[in-house]
């Protein structure tokens, strides 16, 4: 069922940066959902909320682009020498079991990213043979029409019918993570993954663009936001709706922290540390599920036993969870190519 490790003692540069950056996506989802499934009052340390609202949303930008990266990359490498069909069709049986898992999830957890996970692969399977012009476009575009029409929908009325226009409404617009306009996100993340992510100068690139986007959009927002004026809501920084300020601060910040992991990898990925980290973002899909699992599972404890937990608490566990992780990722790739849920996944697909 799962294969015995057969990857080389040292992985390529790029990898292990791209790998550290999921890890890091991974942890920030952690401490978020955590936040999110438990709450408790934060009075006590009044630090906790600053660091999860700076978290809030953009783990999930990171973890995005990201899946942009990995498709491009696995397109590029191509070790089987599969042909551009075969890699469409490959990506599109996995976005179908990718989307199963999610609706699985929805009874329980209503802010899955998996189940519009899955479905972005399909419009991925198309992008793979698009150009980089055509790719940027598309982010530039979803960013310049989208996010507005996307957040000005979420202000109105949510369609109220029952069924496949409900389902459909929330996959193009309502939902968490709707198409419009997280696609955008994908197709700049497969226009990165094609450039040579082990030349440093893509490094400094991704993270002085990253960081220039982030200042001007907290810079915009700062300005902007004092000022009364009919849409205020069009200067407002939150990812949920997406607001155009976040989608540039959320995207920078992605690049940045994508750059920051390269870098680190480049100079420090045959450091035990680095190398350890850089192993959770291997099983990142077995990482995502199980702390949702957990997190429910936890939840409905505390419920039933109408026990209540501070910031401090549910925080510390969030952090006990991620050493955890961070461990069994370890443990497991000394044995295994790929984790449990992926190795299933990479089976079916």
């Amino acid at each position: 069922m799962f294969p015995p490790n057969k990857a080389p003692a040292t992985p390529p540069i790029r990898w292990i940066g791209v790998d550290l950056a999921r890890s890091m996506a991974v942890m920030a989802m952690v401490i978020v959902n955590f936040r999110v499934l438990i709450g408790g009052d934060d009075t006590a340390v009044p630090w906790i909320t600053p660091m999860v609202d700076l978290l809030f949303g953009r783990a999930a930008t990171l973890f995005m682009l990201l899946a942009g990266v990995g498709i491009a990359l696995s397109a590029n490498t191509n070790p089987c020498r599969k042909t551009p069909s075969q890699i469409r069709r490959r990506l599109v049986r996995r976005g179908i079991w990718l989307s199963a898992l999610g609706v699985m999830l929805l009874p329980w957890w209503d802010a899955d990213i998996l189940h519009v996970y899955g479905v972005f692969f399909f419009p991925a399977s198309l992008m793979t043979n698009s150009g980089q012009r055509g790719l940027m476009g598309l982010a530039i575009g979803i960013w310049l029409f989208g996010v507005p029409v996307h957040l000005l929908a979420a202000q109105g009325t949510h369609p109220s019918a029952n069924g496949y226009w409900s389902l459909i409404s929330d996959f193009l617009l309502f939902g968490h993570y709707p198409l419009v306009p997280w696609l955008g996100l994908l197709a700049l993340g497969i226009w990165v993954g094609r450039r040579d992510l082990s030349d440093p100068r893509n490094e400094h690139r991704l993270i002085f663009w990253g960081t220039v986007l982030v200042i001007l959009a907290e810079s915009t927002g700062t300005i902007l936001r004092p000022i009364s004026h009919p849409m205020t809501v069009l200067t407002a920084m939150r990812p949920f709706p997406m607001t155009p300020l976040f989608a540039l601060s959320g995207t920078g910040s992605a690049l940045a922290a994508l750059g920051g992991c390269l870098w680190i990898g480049r100079h420090f990925g045959v450091r035990i540390i680095i190398g350890a980290m850089a192993t959770l973002g291997r099983i990142s899909l077995s990482a995502y599920l199980g702390h949702i699992a957990f997190g429910l599972i936890l939840a409905q404890w505390l419920d039933r036993t109408n026990t209540l937990l501070d910031a401090r608490a549910s925080t510390a566990i969030a952090g006990g969870l991620i050493a955890f992780l961070l461990a069994s990722a370890w443990i497991w790739l000394r044995r295994y190519d790929r984790g449990p849920v992926e190795a299933l996944l990479n089976r079916f697909s």
